[in-house]
């Protein structure tokens, strides 16, 4: 078993990079299991040392960028927040 995409480097929608990590991810672990070798398990293995490179380094990319816009002001967030239904109060 092996995991590619957000169930193993979760980022936050900053840079839009999230989904195209997970392409990545796809792309590579096809490659990898399709590469003309017989031994699958080294194969998964190769790949993962692959995404943890790259994989990891898009996350702390996204994170950065995500604090930079929430340092500068996003006005779009904080449309879409100001406008979002508030929940109920219950008595």
């Amino acid at each position: 078993m092996t995991l590619l995409g957000d169930a193993i480097h979760a980022m936050s929608p900053a840079r839009g990079s999230g989904a195209n990590t997970a392409l990545l991810d796809a792309s590579n672990l096809c490659g990898a299991l399709t590469g003309g070798g017989t031994d699958i398990v080294a194969a998964i293995g190769a790949y993962e040392e692959k995404m943890r490179d790259y994989g990891f380094t898009a996350v702390e990319a996204s994170r950065q960028a995500e604090t930079r816009t929430a340092r500068w002001g996003n006005s779009l967030w904080l449309w879409i927040f100001n406008h979002l239904p508030k929940p109920r109060s219950r008595t």
